[in-house]
């Protein structure tokens, strides 16, 4: 019995050798080195309102009156890029199973519209320009980064997580934004009844963005500032701090452990 277990270790080990000599691994693409000089393609794309990028992509979104979509790499990259639309939703990534060195991706993304925008796997997106009353959602996580400038949108929603960062001007309706997982959320300008949860060692400052009122709650090892001259309501457990800016009426708060809240 032993000598039949180790004679099919021996041809499993024998096999493993043989794939790993020839380059192939069971599963994985390969690795892929940006080479060539970097070109830029354009890409006919029309009709969506929300973006996805990922893979360690840099997105310029901006304001237009027309679509046009390109995309700038190395030159043997772009039978890697993947690039389609699907309903309304425009999505930019890389093919699986591979990994990528020495490879800069850029992407520029003009539209009349943004209602939706997801942001991961290390990417950069830059938002500017969009003037609308529609509901604008963002999705940033996996350690990416996304910026905005002279936004003004509806009701918005922002879910920050996985040690990524967001920031930017923003006026907008009511919001809700949710920052998680050491990620961070820095906001300048305006909205009306915001509703901020932070968790996992994460940092909401808004002490620049006034709100009509706000809802605010820090949990684990987070961190909040929020500016408001309305009614604010704030919950903090763990070893959480809130401080608040202006001259806000303090409708409830709720503070345990250890954690803090006052004035700023």
């Amino acid at each position: 019995m032993k000598k039949a277990a180790l004679l099919c270790l021996s041809i499993c080990f024998t096999g493993i050798l043989a794939l790993l000599g020839g380059g192939c691994i069971p599963g994985v693409g390969g690795f892929i080195t940006g080479s060539g000089e970097v070109e830029s393609q354009p890409f006919d794309y029309a009709d969506f309102n929300r973006v996805e990028i990922s893979n360690v992509i840099t997105a310029d979104i901006s304001r237009a009156d027309s679509f046009e979509v390109s995309v700038s790499t190395n030159e043997n990259i772009f039978e890697y890029l993947e690039l389609e639309k699907s309903g309304q939703i425009l999505k930019i990534g890389l093919k699986d199973n591979y990994s990528f060195t020495n490879v800069k991706i850029e992407a520029s993304i003009r539209l009349p519209e943004l209602v939706g925008l997801d942001i991961s796997g290390a990417s950069k997106a830059t938002v500017s320009g969009f003037n609308s009353v529609n509901d604008f959602t963002a999705l940033v996580s996996g350690a990416s980064r996304i910026t905005l400038f002279n936004m003004r949108v509806g009701q918005t929603r922002l879910y920050i997580s996985g040690a990524s960062f967001a920031s930017g001007d923003l006026i907008c309706g009511n919001a809700s934004l949710e920052v998680s997982g050491a990620s961070r959320l820095e906001l300048s300008g305006q909205g009306v009844d915001i509703d901020v949860l932070t968790e996992g060692a994460s940092t909401v400052n808004l002490e620049k963005f006034l709100a009509a009122s706000a809802e605010v709650t820090a949990t684990g090892v987070s961190n909040i500032r929020v500016y408001t001259n309305g009614d604010l309501y704030i919950t903090a457990s763990g070893v959480s701090s809130v401080k608040y800016f202006g001259n806000p009426i303090i409708k409830d708060i709720n503070i345990s452990d250890i954690s803090s809240a006052g004035k700023g």
